[in-house]
C-alpha cells in the first residue's frame, strides 16, 4: 500500500495559505524541508502535512500592514483643511 503524497498546491489549499507562504516557511525553517521525487519536485507525506497544518494554526492572521503616518501640523504629510486646496473641493467645474 502506498502512502498518500501531497503536492505544494494541495498542501497550501488544505492549510488555507498561499503556496508562496508555504515555500517561505520552508526557506526560513519554520517548517521542515520535505522529500523530493525523481524530478526534484517536493512532496508532503501525511506526517509532513500534519506539521504544516499545526504551524498554520499557530500563525496569526495577516493584519493591515499600512504604516501609521503622523499627521502633525508642519510635517510633510500635513493636510490642509481648506476646500479650495483640495483637488476634489471644487465640484462645480469652475476654473477648469
Amino acid at each position: 500500500m502506498t502512502k498518500k503524497r501531497y503536492r505544494l498546491q494541495e498542501v497550501a489549499d488544505l492549510a488555507g495559505k498561499h503556496r508562496n507562504t508555504i515555500l517561505s516557511w520552508l526557506r526560513t525553517g519554520k517548517i521542515p524541508e520535505v522529500n523530493r521525487d525523481t524530478n526534484s519536485w517536493r512532496f508532503w507525506t501525511e506526517e509532513n502535512l500534519k506539521e504544516v497544518l499545526e504551524y498554520a494554526t499557530k500563525v496569526l492572521p495577516p493584519t493591515n500592514n499600512m504604516r501609521k503616518v503622523d499627521l502633525k501640523e508642519g510635517s510633510d504629510f500635513s493636510f490642509q483643511s481648506g476646500a479650495a486646496d483640495s483637488p476634489l473641493g471644487n465640484k462645480s467645474g469652475e476654473g477648469r
